[in-house]
């Protein structure tokens, strides 16, 4: 017995071994074709307060949010399982991964023990989004993006649900999403502060649109939306029309930013960006970001106000982008729409543009439109999350945009 009591004394005097990195393998859905990436995850990474930028856990969060793409094959939350299961969570739920319509929102949830409290890990879909363009072009008349707000309340009964039923109300919470599914994810992160303090809700998100107006866009500095300032995307609905984004807002490395030397952190992107794209040349931002502000200030232009998109172009574009047949009148309304915003991208724009993916990419038949819709591809945000061995770079409050009719 008292062999046993020494022995017993003896591991307990021990250094505990330090906890052992996890890590999880991911396809990065892109224009160029997919690759493969895998990313260290550390579950001390959520001991820290969430007010606190993590490279480490916004590159993975990145990886979860691709992830969470709907797949080609029959199982469309096939690479979202895979994720999670890799890094040892569990009880994994999904909802809407199948069939997506104008209201749904692709969701996955699951949770795993991580530093002695349980961490929730949500995920929603951004990619293959269907009729959910539907949605996402329902801008509503005021008050905040009313299609995302709608994904976002479904979204947010799911998590608050999956909470309840896994008896989990002292988790934590890690938050992602691209594109859509970081819109959904930046109101959601805010909503959640209602049930979960925010200093344990880790929310990163990635190619985020506008959300909320500003009159309602409170301050919520635990949530990091990680855009490119060439990425169009993240500049709609127009900002001219009073919407922002729920956090901090933190850019890739841009041409444009006059606080790094960008000439000196393009050559890591390139290296990067070629395992995924297949292309030898890597322009950057430098003629693109003044060209997507052009486009989308000329949009903001044409359509007015919210009211007058609502009257005159939600329609159409609803049409256009979930693949409904037009009528000829309205392929001729389509198509000046889209040669009145190449025409103000080509007057911004100042160089070469960047080599175009071979995959169709729609309605963007233009050079231009098509160069900058490719900046909303993965693989620019996974490139440059992976070139980038720390996060201060990305700490840019602004950017000034010159030249930009």
């Amino acid at each position: 017995m008292k062999r046993a009591l020494a022995c017993l004394l003896l591991l307990l005097l021990l250094p505990l071994p330090a906890l052992a990195e996890e890590s999880a393998a991911f396809s990065v859905p892109s224009l160029w074709g997919n690759r493969s990436a895998s990313l260290p995850w550390e579950e001390n990474w959520f001991a820290q307060s969430a007010y606190t930028y993590h490279h480490g856990l916004a590159r993975v969060s990145l990886g979860l949010a691709v992830s969470a793409f709907r797949g080609q094959d029959q199982a469309k939350d096939g690479p979202i399982r895979s994720f999670l299961s890799q890094l040892r969570f569990d009880a994994i739920q999904t909802w809407d991964f199948a069939s997506p319509g104008e209201n749904t929102v692709g969701t996955a949830v699951a949770w795993r023990m991580a530093g002695g409290a349980p961490l929730v890990a949500l995920a929603f879909s951004g990619g293959n989004v269907g009729d959910e363009w539907a949605g996402s072009l329902q801008i509503g008349l005021t008050g905040d993006h009313a299609g995302f707000s709608l994904a976002a309340q479904i979204g947010l009964d799911r998590v608050r649900q999956y909470i309840r039923q896994q008896g989990l109300s002292n988790a934590q919470l890690w938050i992602t999403g691209f594109g859509r599914g970081a819109a959904v994810a930046n109101i959601v992160a805010a909503a959640m502060e209602e049930f979960l303090p925010p200093e344990r809700i880790f929310a990163y998100t990635f190619a985020c649109p506008y959300t909320v107006t500003a009159v309602n866009g409170a301050v919520h500095n635990h949530i990091f939306n990680v855009v490119a300032a060439s990425d169009p995307m993240t500049m709609l609905p127009p900002r001219a029309w009073g919407f922002t984004r729920y956090g901090q807002t933190l850019y890739l490395p841009s041409a444009l930013d006059g606080n790094h030397d960008y000439s000196a952190l393009l050559p890591a992107y390139a290296a990067v960006a070629r395992q995924f794209t297949g292309r030898a040349d890597t322009v950057g931002d430098a003629d693109l970001a003044p060209m997507a502000q052009a486009a989308v200030n000329r949009l903001a232009g044409i359509l007015k106000d919210r009211s007058g998109y609502h009257q005159t172009y939600q329609a159409l574009l609803t049409k256009v982008f979930t693949d409904q047949s037009l009528k000829a009148g309205e392929m001729l309304r389509a198509g000046a729409l889209m040669t009145d915003l190449s025409l103000a991208a080509r007057k911004a724009q100042r160089g070469k543009l960047p080599a175009l993916p071979a995959a169709t990419l729609g309605v963007f038949t233009s050079k231009e439109l098509s160069a900058l819709y490719a900046q909303h591809d993965p693989a620019v945000y996974v490139g440059w999350m992976l070139a980038l061995t720390e996060g201060n770079v990305l700490f840019t409050s602004s950017l000034t945009l010159t030249d930009v009719p």
